[in-house]
């Protein structure tokens, strides 16, 4: 694999924003059959984005929100099938965290699908239990840190 080349952006008028929804489609909704709008909001026009391109190929892809002065929620956290345990993800959770960190941020939720709670607490996140399940069938668990 070659080394992903890192970006951040803020809004939704980069040119990188149309791959970021195709990506986000393709492993967060596509195989729950969800409609292609469940893969943005409203809030994309005011959150940054971290993507990672490989050879010119958006391969992940993930969003701070900042909900207030001292809060963020990571979300849209998506890696292309093809590179998932990678160190992609990983790379994601670094850079968006950085970026909090240059906003002073104090503190980061997310809400993590069943299958990633173990992976969000190698990062010091900390599963503050069930929260909801989406489309009948995927749980999430609030995380904080």
């Amino acid at each position: 694999m070659n080394k992903p080349r890192w970006y951040t952006f803020k809004g939704n008028t980069n040119a990188s924003y149309k791959h970021l929804i195709e990506l986000r489609y393709q492993v967060l909704r596509l195989p729950w059959n969800q409609p292609l709008s469940s893969a943005m909001d409203d809030t994309d026009a005011d959150a940054i984005h971290a993507v990672a391109y490989i050879d010119s190929i958006m391969v992940a892809c993930g969003r701070l929100h900042i909900c207030d002065n001292l809060t963020g929620q990571i979300r849209y956290m998506a890696v292309s099938p093809k590179f998932q345990k990678t160190g992609l993800g990983a790379g994601l959770i670094l850079q968006l965290e950085a970026e909090a960190l240059k906003l002073k941020l104090k503190f980061l939720h997310l809400n993590a699908r069943d299958t990633a709670v173990t992976f969000y607490e190698q990062f010091g996140y900390k599963n503050q239990g069930y929260i909801f399940t989406l489309w009948n069938c995927i749980q999430h668990y609030k995380m904080l840190k």
